[in-house]
């Protein structure tokens, strides 16, 4: 008898559980509980410029524009950007609430519940800025590296890939998250206006500074970088010619990603200047480790090609269009990139040296 009694208690406390839940659900029922308003927030930049009555000023008046989570309009500028109506728009909300907004959270804040736990952090789409893209230094996005980024996922982050997800479906959140991209920076805008005394709170302002931010989406396919040199040959000829251009001071690439690209060359300078080792949305800079074979922009030469001609936008990292004028300096350095990681180290070759990644801290 005394061999059921654990048995009893743990029925007894499984019991006890059920029915303070059922009490708790059915006291939200017969209250009348239903699902919290969801609205969009303001961003903390936009919170320190402006009083409290002006924030909710700003809030309405970007809400009767852009509309609300649960009802997204499409202003008169976004028709030219996005693909769907706005029945497809609100299609597109629903699915980013199940599926991305735990991350990037309801505002595109890059705030959702799960954020704290993931590195790199997930993206903040309100500055109007994407890391990775296929256009030059200063142009948005195209709608297609929006959507490679979704199809593809970011290989070595917490960003998985959308490619089982209906077409459909992808096209609809693609369109709500530029929505959301758009609505931030009319935001930031509307805010630089009035701390210069060159604007007001209302419909007017907000329709002339959407409309600048819309006209930023427009035609970047013409910014497109596409280079006119074939790739080099990646024979042992080009990858050293990369090599030392990646060791030199014109390229400078060993100055953040290290000598041999294990991606320290920051965190070993205690002389590294402060605005290289922040993004624009005031993370950490973490420069990418080489040898490792992960590039999260894409791994295809061309996308390297890219990355190396226009930099990464809203991070320290540059474009070379300026140092390397010749096109084909810059295959030879996405060579020797792509060779790093069947490359044995220097310092691993060493006598007595142990392996980058084989123990140690």
């Amino acid at each position: 008898m005394m061999k059921d009694q654990p048995l009893k208690t743990e029925v007894m406390r499984v019991n006890v559980r059920f029915l303070v839940g059922a009490v708790l659900i059915g006291t939200f029922v017969l209250n009348g509980c239903g699902p919290v308003p969801m609205t969009y927030v303001l961003s903390d930049a936009t919170k320190k410029a402006l009083d409290e009555p002006k924030q909710e000023l700003l809030s309405n008046a970007l809400d009767a524009y852009f509309g609300t989570p649960d009802a997204p309009k499409i202003p008169e500028p976004l028709k030219r950007v996005l693909k769907g109506d706005e029945a497809k728009l609100a299609e597109g909300a629903t699915s980013y609430r199940r599926l991305c907004m735990h991350c990037h959270g309801l505002s595109g804040d890059g705030g959702g519940p799960t954020a704290k736990f993931v590195l790199p952090v997930p993206r903040d789409y309100r500055k109007g800025l994407f890391k990775f893209t296929s256009t030059d230094q200063t142009a948005s996005p195209t709608r297609d590296d929006l959507k490679r980024t979704l199809l593809n996922g970011i290989p070595g982050t917490s960003m998985p890939s959308f490619a089982l997800f209906k077409e459909q479906e992808v096209e609809n959140i693609l369109d709500y998250v530029i929505l959301l991209s758009v609505r931030g920076l009319t935001e930031a805008f509307v805010v630089d206006e009035l701390e210069t005394g060159t604007g007001e709170i209302d419909a007017a302002t907000v329709a002339s500074n959407s409309t600048a931010v819309s006209n930023r989406w427009v035609g970047t396919e013409t910014r497109v970088v596409t280079p006119k040199a074939q790739r080099t040959t990646p024979d042992v000829d080009s990858i050293e010619r990369g090599r030392q251009l990646y060791l030199s001071d014109r390229a400078q690439c060993k100055k953040c990603h290290g000598p041999e690209g294990l991606g320290d060359g920051l965190m070993n300078d205690p002389n590294a200047d402060p605005k290289d080792t922040k993004d624009s949305w005031g993370n950490q800079a973490r420069p990418a480790n080489l040898t490792v074979g992960v590039y999260r922009g894409g791994g295809r030469p061309i996308d390297l090609f890219r990355r190396i001609h226009s930099g990464i936008k809203g991070t320290p990292m540059p474009g070379q269009s300026t140092n390397l004028q010749k096109e084909e300096e810059i295959w030879d350095l996405v060579n020797y990139i792509k060779s790093l990681p069947f490359k044995e180290s220097t310092a691993a070759s060493s006598p007595g040296a142990t392996a980058h990644g084989a123990g140690g801290q």
